[in-house]
């Protein structure tokens, strides 16, 4: 799975907050204008299942489904009889708590609409 530039903190409710890399986490209250937004990242990954790294990464995302900290969007599960192994199509969405205005996809590309 891609590495993300930016720091993932505990967050709400289960929920984890991502900041930019090297950004302040900021201080805030409830009382304060600027609070954090809800955003969903969006994923697809074929993984073969005889593959380790693939194995690893699958049931991470399973586990993080069941968490609710991501959603399943589609899943296809095929036997591939050369191979002896399963091959899973998957698309999932990860939920990220961030503030508004200067927020970043896993990649760093900004997504903001100022």
């Amino acid at each position: 799975m891609a590495r993300s530039k930016s720091q993932l903190l505990s967050g709400i409710d289960g929920v984890p907050f991502r900041l930019p890399a090297g950004e302040q986490v900021p201080n805030l209250k409830q009382t304060d204008v600027r609070q954090p937004v809800e955003v969903w990242d969006a994923h697809v990954k074929v993984f073969y299942l005889n593959s380790r790294e693939d194995l690893k990464d699958y049931t991470t995302v399973v586990d993080q489904i069941a968490k609710g900290t991501c959603l399943l969007s589609a899943e296809d599960r095929q036997w591939d009889d050369s191979k002896k192994t399963f091959v899973i199509f998957l698309r999932w969405l990860s939920r990220y708590l961030e503030m508004p205005n200067g927020r970043t996809t896993e990649n760093g590309q900004s997504t903001s609409f100022r």
